[in-house]
């Protein structure tokens, strides 16, 4: 049984460390080093900072390496949070070597919610719009349609193709049920639309919900960003 097996996280990075110190450009054990200080990231900042500083060195040795890519990029958002483009470049570079891991589809269409979400809220406030108003109705919808769109609708195109692979996940359907919300915030002026956009974000929660409830998530946690609050309020 290894270090890392027996709970002895400080010894088994001490022996890869070394291994790393006498072979620099031993791609598997700074990915192994990164991986275990990602572990215990959470409860220990100077973990996370090892973690992308392995994870970046790894990808110096191996720029196409998914898993790095996928696993940087979270620390990077855990750390920084929603705001920084760091994580969604890192991301956006694993979907461009045509990734099919439902981790990285979802994260990427995660950034996408909170980016709009965030924008819709701003503009909802600037508008001094009063609780339960949506913003399709507004003058300054097309503008925030214009910035906000393309982003909504890559993420429901990337959540779809990761649940053809994961069907009974939670965290997808719940950020299929955000980003639906989002969008009909964006149909402006057209209120069918809105409605049909409203309807399946409350199907796909209630989706969510049922999943929930007969435990069916067989494949386990999603591995991408928390979605953003609810809009209170709509409509």
């Amino acid at each position: 049984m290894s270090a890392n097996e027996k709970g002895d996280i400080d010894a088994a990075l001490q022996h890869l460390q070394r291994a790393v110190a006498i072979n620099p450009k031993m791609t598997k054990a700074h990915f192994a080093i990164g991986t275990i200080a990602d572990l215990w990231c959470g409860m220990d900042g100077d973990r996370c900072g090892l973690a992308i500083q392995e994870y970046k060195k790894t990808l110096e040795l191996e720029p196409s390496n998914e898993e790095a890519l996928r696993n940087l990029a979270y620390s990077i958002y855990r750390v920084e949070g929603p705001g920084k483009d760091e994580a969604e470049s890192y991301y956006r570079k694993a979907l461009g070597l045509g990734t099919n891991d439902p981790e990285v589809l979802c994260s990427v269409a995660a950034i996408d919610a909170q980016r709009s979400w965030v924008d819709v809220g701003l503009a909802k406030i600037a508008l001094k719009l009063p609780t339960g108003k949506a913003l399709i109705d507004s003058p300054s919808c097309h503008e925030v349609r214009d910035r906000n769109l393309v982003r909504v609708e890559e993420g429901i195109a990337l959540l779809t193709r990761a649940l053809q692979i994961r069907s009974n996940s939670t965290d997808l359907s719940g950020f299929m049920s955000w980003l639906y919300t989002d969008r009909a915030e964006l149909q402006c002026h057209n209120r069918p639309a809105y409605k049909a956009d409203r309807n399946a974000a409350r199907k796909w929660d209630r989706m969510r919900k049922e999943i929930w409830k007969r435990k069916a998530d067989n494949y386990g946690f999603v591995k991408c960003p928390p979605p953003p609050p609810p809009m209170l309020g709509n409509e």
